[in-house]
């Protein structure tokens, strides 16, 4: 993923009953829209990352490094 898409938030699909984005959660929790919604958000679903032993072509972390993004990830 290039940094300018990981930059973006983009709107998969919506229904009448929500609607599923696409981002980073980096990126997601301080860009508008998703930060307007900031206290009335129900649920956030994400895949990976999550601590791997191995180095993914995607990017995830490992060991400090993912405990480090994981504190400053709740912190936003």
């Amino acid at each position: 993923m290039t940094n300018s898409l990981k930059e973006q938030i983009m709107e998969s699909y919506s229904t009448k009953l929500g609607s599923m984005w696409h981002s980073t959660i980096e990126t997601a929790l301080v860009r508008e829209p998703l930060n307007a919604l900031k206290g009335k958000v129900d649920l956030i679903f994400t895949s990976p990352p999550y601590p791997l032993k191995k180095k993914k072509k995607y990017g995830n972390k490992t060991g400090d490094d993912y405990l480090q993004w994981l504190i400053e990830s709740n912190a936003v």
